[in-house]
């Protein structure tokens, strides 16, 4: 009887540790989405200020001919 409560305890402790390893797992799943979402909004966010920067600038060049 005893081992059998040893191998219960043990099995709940492996079962928790199961546990927030699966949480752990899923916040760093959480965090590398917002990371690819943030990245992806900077590098939309980059082209866009480069191309204002083109068009202001081939508008500079259009006043001053």
């Amino acid at each position: 009887m005893k081992e059998v409560m040893e191998n219960n305890a043990m099995i709940i402790k492996s079962q928790k540790q199961i546990m927030e390893l699966q949480i752990a797992v899923k916040e760093e799943e959480r965090r590398r989405k917002i990371r690819r979402q943030r990245e992806k909004k900077e590098k939309e966010t980059d082209k866009w200020m480069e191309e204002c920067r083109k068009r202001n600038e081939k508008e500079k060049k259009e006043k001053k001919e």
